[in-house]
């Protein structure tokens, strides 16, 4: 496998009413496991996003945790959409600051279950 450089956030900016993570490179590694990759968005200190559940109908597998149709869960972070079109990863927290995992395998839910809010902190 081909090396790779390994990236870490260290400014986030606003622009244009978007979200910008400025990357530094950290180090060369020597082998290179990631093959599809997408970016993970944090929200920063000063916004805080939110997620209320629409869908709350459970998947093709028995899911360990599950959310509440109607419920608003604060968003530990998410990611870009893998392919254009389809709705992103959302990993939410409960009232403990715990994250809900439905499955070991499965740490995320899909966007399309939830309204998104977010709110910019003074």
């Amino acid at each position: 496998m081909a090396g790779g450089t390994l990236f870490v956030p260290y400014r986030w900016s606003l622009k244009n009413d978007q979200l910008f993570l400025d990357l530094q490179e950290l180090f060369i590694l020597e082998e290179s496991y990631f093959i599809d990759m997408v970016n993970l968005f944090v929200p920063p200190s000063y916004m805080a996003v939110y997620a209320k559940c629409v869908d709350a109908s459970k998947p093709a597998f028995e899911p360990e945790e599950w959310i509440e149709e109607g419920k608003v869960y604060p968003v530990k972070h998410f990611t870009e959409p893998l392919n254009q079109g389809d709705g992103f990863a959302v990993t939410i927290i409960d009232e403990d600051g715990v994250e809900i995992h439905p499955s070991p395998s499965h740490w995320s839910f899909a966007s399309t279950r939830f309204e998104l809010y977010t709110l910019h902190l003074n």
